[in-house]
């Protein structure tokens, strides 16, 4: 009895048994008993609409639903449900593939698989469904066919599309890939295939659906040789979702590649990112971490594949820069502009600035164009302010538009990589190429935007290419076989495409001309769409929301609402920002956006990124594309794959089954197998056909394949009864059609009844054998009793002649084995022998080649020890510290293993130690040179001093740098010294002393001049100079006074100092006075020396201008003139004797007188030495060589020649006369000067060491001058005549 199908909320459709037949009020009622025991009553009008199910439809489960007996919802839900349980995830209808997603991993792709499939496409084998078999057919048909083909890959979010295409890829890559004659070392396949990683991390998210959607769609153009190799790959992209970068919904993420990048910490240091958290564009959903999913093993296997696919280092970090300033952007807000009423500005600059900084563009003019709207009107530009909700908009139109174009930049650049080239030209002329579309499912949420209509749009525009494809193919193959069959009629979903995209009237062309009519609105839009299309048979206006309207699209009706329709079409992005990218300082941004453009101004290109009337928009650009796809599908032998997704739940091996029914239906599968039904549905291959049905017919002999099958079916039909008629089958070229599920039963009845016959021919057959045997097995048991002892004896008699032989062999063996083994044993000892000889040889071979070796290595060692030595020497004496640093490391590195030969050698060992003392003076010596410049450098006395010391320490004094740090040291004492100097002779504070040493002040004066003293210094020494010039004449005066010893001019000076004295003190020239007053007691003492004969004067020390000294004689009672003559003869002898012989002589004279002799000799020595002056006219000489000049100090002092001094010349006065100090003392004198100086005196010469700590060393009290000795002897030998003659001592002149 047949079953019932029955609508249940669990699973769909349930199988129920017809239990009974009940009479109601309300008329007849039929009680239905599902499998699991629940009741269901139905009206007797329901039951004759309900799909019947045979049981064993139900119990076989078979590969290919279109060999089913009936095609009902139920029946193809149930075997689809039953093949998932068994982990068979692949179910063919016809053609059509459908791929239940298992939601884990199935070991049903290893290589063993791939090989399987490989081996079936060569035979007529039907192979079970599986991704690969599609992948096979696909390749197999190019090489054969020599067409281009193409996999169709459809389903919903979470259907497993994206792994779907994996697989296909797998099995083309693996069968088709390898290319022995490549001379190319790259694998084009296997970078087809790494293209995955890197599309996925920037093109899959998770959504609420799936853990790996993707975000974009697909078409993968593989280019093949006629041979069927892979040549290259060209990869479009279509649709990419960019309100994914700005709004994600609870539990979903941003595409994977902001994730997987902030997991590697290198990346995340060196681009300063923080936790996923703290960015707006990522934490909206409160969804970080995918379970199941390791973002980091995701990112080195992105980073892999941007290696395979030759992404250069600059490339991947302006990818992560860009991804960077995106995150940056995303948490850019907006505030009140306190400054200007009614307007925003940027309220976190810092985000601004950075996300700038790594996009390369301006931040000012970016945020300016962020809150404001630039205007051009016939006054000028105006900048319309925009509220905290448009700038937001602003600011996420900015970060989708740079990823949009960063997103399809990648796709170029990977195209770069994997595009070899076109494919070979197939039989049409056209490249040869299998394409795989990876597209959106058929989407159906609660709230339908713009980007729903666009994806149904797309599956519209597929599903009448899989009707005409379905319906085309159907006709073609009826044609090819040369059936003549009824039009087939299938739902035509035409009208549904025109209502979206016909020109003018279609939706999306209002919807472009609804953006330039004046004040276009959402809301207008959306009126104009009820009133043009309220007709429509697939159009209806939403009763709930004058702003949705319905389409019935080919899997069901959706509710589209129209809210920011137009500005979803516009995708406009402010020029202002447009041109801040087009210019960017990163030569990325620059690029991408400069292609953008290009694009825009191609003929039939648009570009969404710029305003303006000529712009393309979305739907325009939309189906531009899917005219170019459904153009590249037209020219290709298509094959389809539906993917289903078995759950919500994302749970493995659970089958929801109202889920996976509403997905058959968005397929079209039903419609397909509807297709298929409405004309002959089953098709028999001929050959099978005869094979399988050869026992219906009794003449069937000489006939050929299509001859015996219809001759098969006529006779069946004839045994019919009428069950098979005409109309029901029909014979083709080589295929056998059967219309329906009747006659089909009725040729599988009559094929059963003769294969009864036949079983009935083979029993009889059989049995009588049966018989036969029975009856003839008493003969047969004898006679095989005597075969069985002529067969024993037989046997004796081989076995016993068989031993004969043996022992002969044996015999034979153990002779020939005694032969051998004799020979063995003679080659044996020959060879050992051989052997020992060898052995000896190559023993004396070997000891030869070792000793030549250890000589060489010897040789080899001794020259690199003495190389060493000399390497050694030559740096040593060349003192060469770089040379040295080589030889040290050469001498004390091991190469090989060896020790080095400082080690093994004592003397280089020594020579080592030395180097590395004569190295470490070297950079001493460089460590003081550096010391000397950066003293010379900052002119440091002290620090000169003491590396110069050091440097003496260590015989540098001949280096550069010290030569020139000595020179500079010596001016700078010098320099210093003549500065303390000009001091100590400025400030003495004794009069007296300042002009006695009033010529050292003027020498000081000129060397400060010469050793660059300060001016000032100078200025001041030079008043301080001119103060004491004034008093020096008077000072002459009395020294020319003293030493002309002029009484009158001693006396004026006497009396000049007591008027000077009254202004300048006792002390100005106290020494002087004392002289002049000593001198007039000696004038008295002289004229008590007089009286006696007259003696001859002594002559003078040195004879005066003009002729010989004149003899002044006097009388001197004291000193009478033999005594004098007597004395000046002894102190005349030229030797001792004489002295002697004189000195007795006077002795005589005196009687031996001893006292009386030394007074005579201290008169003698009075005369000599302090009274050859005196004459009885001196006074007049002086008169008459002087003149009366006793006013006139300057004159008199310079008209006598020995008191003139010459001083130096002055800067101020170096071309005029040299001046001349009159300071009574000669020029031979001038170190009496000196004398003054209290105490202590200063030395500027150079210590014992040569350099001391740079200050000046104070020495002892210098010597008196000779002129103060002589003055102080005068006035000792004054004192002892003074007391031996008792002059009275208050006598005075």
């Amino acid at each position: 009895m047949a079953l019932y199908w029955i609508e249940d909320d669990v699973v769909a459709w349930a199988p129920a048994k017809y239990m009974k037949e009940e009479d109601t009020p309300e008329g007849k009622m039929h009680t239905l008993v599902r499998l699991d025991g629940k009741k269901r009553v139905v009206a007797d009008k329901v039951l004759k609409t309900l799909e019947t199910v045979e049981q064993f439809e139900l119990d076989n489960i078979i590969p290919n639903l279109i060999d089913l007996e009936s095609f009902s919802e139920g029946i193809i839900l149930h075997q689809c449900g039953e093949r998932y349980k068994k982990e068979k995830i692949y179910t063919f209808v016809g053609t059509i593939l459908v791929a239940v997603n298992p939601f884990k991993r199935l070991d049903i792709y290893n290589d063993e698989v791939i090989a399987h499939y490989k081996a079936a496409a060569k035979t007529s084998e039907t192979p079970e469904p599986h991704v690969f078999s599609i992948s096979s057919a696909a390749l197999e048909n190019l090489v054969n066919d020599q067409e281009s083909q193409s996999v169709l890959i459809s389903g919903e979010s979470g259907a497993g599309k994206t792994e779907t295409t994996k697989k296909i890829l797998e099995y083309l890559a693996a069968v088709a890939g390898k290319d022995t004659r490549r001379t190319s070392s790259v694998n084009v396949a296997d970078q087809i295939l790494r293209s995955n990683p890197v599309l996925e991390s920037f093109g899959n998210a998770k959504t609420g659906r799936n853990k790996n959607s993707s975000r974009f769609g697909k078409w993968m153009e593989l280019n093949f040789t006629t041979g069927g190799r892979i040549k290259g790959c060209r990869i479009v992209n279509y649709l990419l979702e960019k309100s994914r970068l700005c709004f994600q919904l609870k539990n979903e993420r941003n595409y994977h590649v902001f994730y997987m990048m902030i997991t590697d910490e290198d990346t995340k240091a060196k681009y300063k990112l923080a936790d996923a958290s703290m960015y707006n564009y990522l934490n909206q959903s409160g969804c970080e971490v995918v379970e199941g999913r390791d973002d980091n093993e995701e990112f080195i296997d992105m980073m892999q594949a941007f290696n395979d696919l030759e992404f250069a280092a600059d490339h991947q970090d302006n990818i992560f820069r860009t991804l960077t300033g995106i995150l940056n952007l995303g948490n850019v807000s907006f505030e009140d502009n306190p400054d200007k009423e009614d307007t925003m500005r940027v309220a976190n600059i810092s985000y601004l600035q950075s996300a700038c900084d790594f996009l390369g563009i301006p931040a000012d003019e970016v945020g300016t164009a962020l809150c404001f709207k630039r205007m051009e009107t016939r006054d000028g530009v105006i900048q319309i302010p925009l509220d905290n909700t448009k700038c937001k908009d602003q600011r996420d139109a900015l970060g989708k538009e740079i990823y949009f174009q960063m997103f399809n930049s990648l796709v170029r650049k990977v195209n770069d990589t994997i595009f070899k080239g076109e494919g070979d030209p197939g039989k049409n002329g056209d490249p040869l190429t299998c394409g795989v579309l990876d597209i959106y499912g058929f989407e159906l949420f609660e709230i339908n935007s713009f980007e729903q209509l666009c994806i149904n749009w797309c599956n519209e525009k597929l599903q009448y290419f899989f009707n005409s494809v379905i319906f085309q193919g159907e006709m073609a193959m009826y044609e090819s076989e040369g059936i003549s069959c009824d039009k087939i009629v299938f739902a035509d979903n035409l009208p549904c495409l025109e209502l979206i995209e016909k020109k003018t009237t279609g939706l999306m062309s209002m919807l472009d001309e609804e953006l330039v009519v004046p004040n276009g609105s959402d809301e207008k839009y959306c009126q104009k769409c009820h009133n043009a299309h309220k007709n429509h048979k697939y159009y209806s206006a939403d009763r709930k929301n004058k702003n949705d309207f319905i389409i019935s699209h080919f899997a069901g009706p959706v509710i589209y609402r129209t809210d920011n329709f137009m500005e979803k079409n516009k995708d406009q992005l402010a020029e202002v920002l447009c041109g801040c990218l087009e210019n960017s300082k990163n030569k990325f941004i620059k690029d991408i956006f400069d292609f953008a453009k290009a694009e825009s101004t191609a003929p039939g290109g648009g570009s969404p990124s710029k305003g303006g009337s000529k712009k393309m928009t979305v739907s325009k650009k939309f189906k531009n594309n899917l005219d170019q796809l459904m153009e590249s599908l037209s020219s290709t032998t298509p094959h389809f794959i539906r993917c289903v997704k078995s759950n919500s739940k994302q749970k493995p091996l659970e089958f929801e089954s109202p889920l996976c029914l509403r997905q058959l239906k968005y397929a079209g599968l039903f419609e397909a197998i509807r297709i298929r039904k409405s004309g002959y549905a089953y098709r028999f291959n001929l050959e099978h056909f005869v094979r399988k049905y050869y026992l219906c017919c009794s003449a069937g002999a000489g006939l050929d394949e299509k001859a015996y099958a219809e001759a098969i079916m006529k006779e069946m039909q004839n045994k019919s009864n009428g069950e098979i008629t005409d109309d029901d089958w029909a014979v083709g070229k080589t295929k056998m059609f059967i219309k329906s599920r009747a006659p089909r039963m009725a040729i599988e009845d009559i094929r059963n009844q003769a294969l009864a016959k036949w079983v009935i021919k083979i029993q009889s057959f059989f049995r009588m054998g049966l018989c036969k045997m029975r009856v003839w097995a008493d003969k047969w048991a004898a006679m095989r009793k005597q075969k069985e002892e002529l067969a024993k004896k037989r046997v004796e008699m081989e076995k016993k002649k068989a031993i004969m032989e043996e022992r002969k062999r044996a015999k034979e063996a153990r002779q020939m084995e005694e032969k051998k083994r004799q020979e063995e044993e003679r080659l044996r000892i020959e060879a050992i022998k051989e052997e020992e000889m060898k052995k000896k040889k190559l023993e004396l071979q070997a000891i030869t080649v070792v000793q030549g070796v250890c000589r060489l290595y010897h040789a080899k060692r001794i020259a690199k020890k003495m190389k060493m030595i000399k390497l050694l020497g030559t740096a040593m004496t060349q003192r060469d510290s770089k040379l040295l640093e080589v030889a040290i490391k050469q001498a004390t590195t091991s190469q090989n293993g060896q020790r080095s030969l400082a080690t093994a050698d004592r003397k280089i060992k020594s020579l080592c130690e030395r180097a590395r003392s004569v190295l470490g003076e070297l950079y001493e010596e460089q460590d003081v040179k550096g010391e000397l410049l950066l003293a010379i450098e900052s002119h440091d006395l002290p620090e000169l001093e003491r590396c110069l010391e050091i440097a003496k320490a260590r015989n540098m004094m001949n280096e550069p740098e010290a030569v020139h740090a000595k020179s500079m040291l010596d001016e700078l004492r010098k320099s210093w010294g003549a500065k303390e100097r000009l001091e100590m002779l400025t400030f003495m504070g004794n009069i007296n002393a300042v002009l006695e040493n009033a010529d050292e002040l003027k020498a000081a004066i000129d060397n400060a001049r010469d050793f660059n003293v300060g001016v000032d210094d100078i200025a001041k020494a030079e008043r301080y100079y001119d103060k004491v010039k004034k008093l020096i004449p008077i000072r002459n005066k009395m020294r020319v006074a003293v030493e002309i010893a002029s009484r009158k001019m001693i006396l004026e000076c006497i009396d000049e100092r007591k008027e000077f004295c009254k202004f300048h003190g006792d002390d100005f020239c106290k020494e002087e006075h004392s002289a002049m007053v000593n001198m007039l007691r000696m004038f008295s003492y002289e004229r008590q020396l007089r009286g006696g004969d007259q003696i001859e004067a002594p002559p003078l020390t040195a004879e005066p201008e003009g002729g010989v000294a004149e003899d002044h004689g006097f009388d001197d009672c004291r000193l009478p003139t033999w005594a004098f003559v007597q004395f000046k003869t002894i102190s005349d002898a030229e030797d001792d004797k004489a002295k002697e012989y004189e000195t007795l002589k006077l002795e005589k004279r005196l009687d031996g007188d001893f006292e009386k002799m030394n007074e005579v000799r201290r008169v003698f020595k009075w005369v000599v030495n302090f009274a050859t002056w005196r004459h009885p006219d001196h006074e007049a000489q002086i008169e008459k060589k002087y003149g009366d000049r006793s006013g006139d100090n300057e004159n008199l002092v310079a008209g006598n020649s020995k008191h003139r001094t010459t001083l130096k010349k002055t800067p101020e006065k170096k071309k005029g006369k040299k001046e001349e100090l009159k300071s009574g003392s000669s020029q031979r004198d001038r170190s009496k000067l000196k004398s003054s100086i209290p105490k202590q005196r200063l030395n500027t010469k150079k210590t014992s060491s040569g350099y001391g700590n740079g200050k000046t060393k104070i020495v002892g009290q210098q010597k008196t001058p000779k002129s103060d000795q002589k003055l102080k002897e005068m006035m000792k030998e004054y004192s002892a005549f003074y007391d031996t003659h008792r002059i009275p001592l208050d006598w005075c002149p």
